[in-house]
């Protein structure tokens, strides 16, 4: 069996762009490849939004050694976690998801992390569908402090 193999058939494969946030932060902190085919392959604007490559780039921040590919048409996106470093650095959010949306999964890796976290979010507050920092401050913070994490 070639290496090639062996790397494929230890990658978790899969399908559409429900849940595309944890599954990543998933696989960063269990430090397992994943595959997601066929994101929005049906949609007249298929493969992956903005803000999601917005999200990939700030993952990509925040680990070391992490391989993103994503494909042509943006339906599938290969992603192989590397160590979660942290670091001091300002992310702009894209306008159409407000910080919570990028805030939220980086609370479930700031724990684990080498380095501190501490990152300037700048962008929208809230919005309808995503989680706004009062949610966030008043929601997921108290819940985390129970277990240890400030």
């Amino acid at each position: 069996m070639s290496s090639t193999t062996k790397t494929k058939s230890k990658m978790i494969t899969f399908h559409g762009h429900e849940n595309f946030r944890h599954r990543l932060i998933l696989a960063t902190l269990s430090g397992k490849a994943i595959r997601i085919d066929k994101i929005r392959s049906n949609d007249m604007n298929p493969g992956i939004r903005e803000y999601e490559k917005d999200f990939l780039r700030l993952l990509d921040n925040v680990t070391n050694g992490s391989v993103i590919e994503i494909s042509m048409t943006g339906t599938t996106v290969i992603y192989r976690p590397g160590l979660i470093i942290g670091g001091n650095f300002t992310h702009t959010c894209q306008s159409s998801k407000p910080c919570g949306y990028f805030i939220e999964p980086m609370l479930y890796l700031a724990p684990f992390s080498k380095k501190k976290f501490s990152i300037l979010f700048k962008g929208l507050t809230a919005s309808k569908t995503d989680a706004g920092l009062e949610y966030i401050k008043w929601g997921l913070l108290p819940v985390l402090e129970k277990f240890g994490f400030t």
